[in-house]
């Protein structure tokens, strides 16, 4: 129960963030292109890639890192951990199997954003 209640303050926190970063950066650049999911796209992968990097340093006890980690950046961004299981697969198993992640990942969430947008348009008529 304690890593749940932990994933779920980090995911709100993360929430939040992202909102306010999405908000404030398309306050200040134009709002035609969609800056903010750059923004905390890149920042979460750097951040999740630093923790993973120096986790051991850091500290972290479990529910802190389950509520950094899994809420916090998971709700900030999934690109992060799209990002790291990538840079696993990678080193791991191959550059093949980190590519056909790449490749399922954009091709099939580009395919269900499709779906959903056609969807939603004929619903709406």
């Amino acid at each position: 129960m304690e890593k749940l209640i932990a994933i779920a303050l980090g995911g709100a926190a993360g929430a939040l963030l992202r909102t306010s970063a999405c908000s404030l950066t398309e306050r200040h650049f134009s709002p035609g292109f969609p800056f903010g999911t750059p923004l905390v796209n890149v920042a979460g992968s750097f951040l999740i890639g630093l923790i993973a990097g120096d986790g051991a340093q850091m500290n972290l006890s479990p529910p802190a890192r389950d509520a950094l980690v899994v809420g916090g950046l998971g709700a900030f961004t999934t690109f992060s951990v799209f990002s790291f299981d990538t840079l696993t697969l990678a080193s791991s198993v191959g550059l093949p199997h980190a590519i056909g992640n790449i490749a399922a990942n954009v091709g099939l969430a580009l395919a269900a954003t499709t779906g959903g947008v056609l969807l939603g348009r004929a619903l709406a008529t």
